[in-house]
């Protein structure tokens, strides 16, 4: 982006960051929206992903302001997308490794017009991969925890760090999120661009459009989650018998086993879907928890499908299954109150009495909750939010951070 922007001086130069995310969707997704804000201040901005990602990446997403480039990860190309087994291995960490280290030289010993970096901003699940690079060419690293505090907190032991003075959180965490409204209060849409790792089908909001307020619950489960043939049929018997509008993503890989998703299953979910029911392969997710006629999200809780909920004011339905999930979902339901967790249950009966309370609104103080926690997070990207000031305060630190060979 050639133009600076205001908050960005005549007098202070660009800034060249490196971005390297972990290769998920769902870490890639606000790895992205941040280096938009970083862009859209003035700064350039190299986003480094694997090969396995970057074809894909470049397959479904406009491209403007950024440089785009991938480093080597011996990973098959016909490796399933999704599959994270060979790129959490020993021998592919090592190999991303020793290929980042070769881009950094380069850029250190070769650089472009943008200059040398002046700092990389990489996944907090990569940050091991990337941490002696930069300690060798001196270049200053923020690792980015795109998964919740809470669940930062749990991984760190950060009650045990804190009391034996050995970590900081007022000096060294900058808390931004949700970022994906903040990116959208700060980035024009005419300067922003979009990625997609998947094609999105977008006749789903034309079905929304035709729908009562707040009528219709939003399902999906994510981009890594899997369901058995049982669950999947529970799940749906649930969601039938609740006598309620369901819109529910279903993705070609989302059933167990090598085959993915039987043919007779989606045939059979069609049949009894008619009525009330859209099913989709994929969406625009946060078009449609923006949209009025959606009213609550049955949803495994990862945490930029909660970040989004929220930021609408949309109850949640927690399924959570692995990772950060059942500690989002247990914020949902018993810290924040915004929604109920089903605590794994697939039972069809139990399905369609939870959904029924989230959707009529017998549950006692949720509606309240989820207005109160809405808002919270509508301040915190106001110019007078802690969002807001936070990331001026990382770009400010950035300018100030010197390493010492």
């Amino acid at each position: 982006m050639e133009a600076k922007s205001q908050s960005q001086s005549e007098s202070e130069p660009s800034l060249h960051i490196l971005a390297l995310a972990f290769p998920a969707e769902g870490h890639i997704k606000p790895m992205f929206n941040l280096t938009k804000l970083v862009s859209h201040r003035g700064h350039r901005v190299t986003f480094i992903n694997i090969h396995h990602i970057h074809s894909r990446l470049l397959q479904f997403t406009h491209l403007p302001n950024f440089h785009f480039t991938s480093i080597a990860d011996d990973v098959p190309p016909d490796h399933p997308p999704n599959d994270f087994s060979v790129l959490l291995s020993p021998r592919t960490r090592s190999k991303v490794a020793t290929e980042f280290r070769d881009l950094v030289s380069t850029l250190v010993g070769t650089p472009s017009q943008w200059g040398p970096p002046s700092c990389m901003i990489v996944d907090g699940m990569m940050s091991t991969i990337a941490l002696d690079t930069a300690r060798e060419f001196a270049v200053p690293l923020l690792a980015f925890r795109t998964y919740s505090a809470t669940a930062t907190w749990v991984t760190l032991h950060i009650s045990q760090i804190i009391h034996h003075g050995l970590f900081n959180m007022q000096d060294t965490v900058y808390t931004i999120g949700p970022i994906h409204t903040l990116t959208k209060t700060q980035v024009p849409n005419n300067d922003s661009p979009t990625l997609h790792l998947r094609k999105e089908d977008k006749s789903c909001i034309t079905w929304l459009n035709n729908q009562k307020k707040k009528s219709v619950l939003y399902v999906s489960f994510g981009t890594v989650v899997k369901l058995t043939h049982e669950q999947l049929l529970e799940f749906w018997h649930g969601l039938v018998n609740s006598l309620k509008p369901f819109l529910w993503v279903i993705r070609k890989d989302l059933i167990n086993g090598e085959g993915g998703v039987d043919s007779n299953v989606p045939i059979e979910l069609e049949l009894g879907t008619k009525e009330r029911g859209f099913l989709v392969e994929w969406v625009p997710q946060e078009e449609v928890l923006a949209h009025p006629a959606v009213g609550g999200f049955f949803t495994h809780s990862g945490w930029n499908s909660t970040l989004e909920c929220i930021a609408e004011g949309v109850p949640m339905l927690c399924w959570p299954l692995m990772t950060d999930q059942t500690i989002n979902g247990r914020c949902v339901s018993q810290q924040w109150g915004i929604g109920v967790d089903i605590n794994g249950t697939c039972d069809r009966l139990i399905i369609e009495s939870m959904v029924k309370n989230v959707m009529e609104d017998q549950i006692e103080g949720l509606r309240s909750s989820v207005d109160n926690i809405a808002q919270k997070a509508c301040d915190s990207i106001k110019e007078t939010g802690s969002s807001y000031h936070n990331m001026d305060n990382m770009i400010k630190d950035i300018r100030l951070m010197k390493i010492r060979k």
